[in-house]
């Protein structure tokens, strides 16, 4: 019986870097305590995982190998010494995390240099051939849905290179026989098995999905592009998803539905929530919202199945760089929707916010301050999520990047991250660092708030 090792990690340098900055420190620890406002008796652990690879670790089982998963912590070499028997290696990378997986690669390779180093994700879907080319040790990129690469397995056994949509190494040479993004008709999508996480539950940040897909297609997000228009999973496949919860997780867990739009079907969400009342399982949900898609019905179901929290996408309160960024909604279209939640429920609202987006100017970075203190004080929103816009490789701002006016200067896959670095990229009349030093003024003005509307002791968080 061959085995696999499925390779998840927690943390990558930026982190640690974030938390040098006071003002982000603050901010942090600051929305944690007008979360625990709403829940103060909930469970959220922080370890992230991969839907993707509990996915695949559940499809390998039943075809008889022996699956191991494990978190890995930054530089985690205790762990990796433990899998030099594995055969087969898989990770999920995104952009930010892309170089921390090149380090795990590089050391897997001197403990077991006899194993096959898998690489799928966000990130080597756009850049299968450069990933490849600067990371000798990995041996195999995964351009497709998880069912699809199960699928090939099942067709040609473990002859790899016959695999569509997979990209490899060969003498030293690079080959694939199809670079498109494969995905599976909806019937084949899977749902994790969690119980490969093992150990201590408490400490993963549980989430689960109902669909793939968004119908989205915002010129900063790669997800509508990636995998299309929504497909939806099955609902006896969800309902096992959420007993699985109900037996082996304490009822104050917090669990995240991590849908693009959770409410774009608004047929199949109250059928969720009926799932979530008639089988009496209760946790405390979150899920991510879109303005044209909200309504009473759907809130009073909401708040009746356990979702204590929702967040939506302001991203910005000018109409015209949302339309520049095709976002399909108005600042006013997303302020009806908080309205209508708060006038329904007692749901916690969570805006996300993006700072620099293209067509930013000093004026509109100014209006978008006004903006958040007035939602923050109309008790329209809760919390903001604010971070710095990155163009991520697969988005239509970083395959045109001079249509929106932009420069990317930086292919340090590391600073591609929405949070405390510098920008990747500047703007003819506005610098990187003038785009993070506002993001970091803004930060402390939306502190200040929480700090007076919430009568947080700011001296509490230190």
């Amino acid at each position: 019986m061959k085995t696999i090792t499925l390779l998840d990690y927690q943390l990558y340098e930026n982190d640690i870097e974030d938390d040098k900055n006071m003002v982000i420190k603050t901010n942090r620890m600051l929305r944690g305590m007008v979360r625990r406002k709403y829940q103060p008796n909930c469970n959220k652990g922080n370890v992230p995982f991969s839907q993707a690879l509990l996915i695949l670790g559940k499809m390998l089982k039943v075809r008889g190998y022996n699956v191991i998963y494990k978190n890995l912590g930054i530089y985690d070499l205790k762990k990796i010494t433990e899998i030099k028997t594995s055969d087969f290696i898989f990770f999920s990378v995104m952009t930010p995390h892309a170089e921390t997986v090149s380090d795990f690669c590089k050391w897997i390779k001197i403990v077991n240099p006899n194993s096959k180093i898998f690489v799928g994700g966000y990130h080597v879907q756009f850049q299968s051939e450069n990933f490849l080319k600067e990371n000798e040790t990995v041996d195999y990129l995964i351009l497709s849905e998880v069912e699809y690469f199960i699928s090939q397995l099942d067709q040609y056994g473990e002859n790899f290179e016959k695999f569509n949509s997979i990209v490899y190494r060969k003498n030293q040479s690079i080959y694939s026989n199809d670079t498109n993004i494969s995905m599976v008709e909806e019937k084949d999508i899977e749902t994790p098995d969690y119980s490969l996480l093992g150990g201590n539950y408490d400490e993963y940040a549980f989430n689960f999905s109902t669909m793939r897909g968004c119908t989205g297609r915002c010129t900063f997000c790669v997800n509508g592009y990636c995998w299309g228009n929504p497909r939806y999973i099955s609902f006896d496949k969800i309902k096992k998803v959420l007993l699985w919860f109900k037996e082996n997780l304490p009822s104050n867990t917090i669990i995240h539905l991590i849908d693009n739009i959770s409410t774009v079907n608004k047929k199949k969400f109250l059928q969720l929530c009926d799932v979530i009342v008639e089988n009496d399982i209760k946790f405390n949900f979150s899920c991510d919202i879109y303005a044209l898609y909200i309504d009473s019905e759907l809130v009073k179901a909401m708040a009746k199945s356990g979702f204590y929290h929702v967040s939506i996408g302001f991203e910005d309160c000018n109409n015209e760089i949302l339309k520049l960024n095709n976002k399909k909604t108005t600042f006013q279209n997303n302020r009806n929707a908080v309205r209508i939640i708060k006038e329904n429920s007692e749901i916690m609202v969570t805006a996300y916010w993006m700072v620099g987006l293209p067509g930013s100017s000093y004026m509109t970075m100014n209006e978008n301050v006004l903006a958040i203190v007035n939602l923050l004080r109309e008790h329209l929103v809760d919390v903001i999520s604010a971070k710095i816009f990155v163009p991520y490789p697969g988005t239509a701002i970083f395959k045109k990047p001079n249509v929106f006016g932009i420069h990317i200067n930086n292919f340090e896959w590391k600073n591609y991250d929405r949070t405390g670095v510098i920008p990747v990229y500047y703007y003819d009349d506005i610098s990187a660092i003038e785009i993070r030093n506002y993001y970091l003024y803004l930060l402390s003005v939306i502190n200040q708030q929480y700090i007076q509307i919430y009568n947080l002791n700011g001296n509490t968080v230190f």
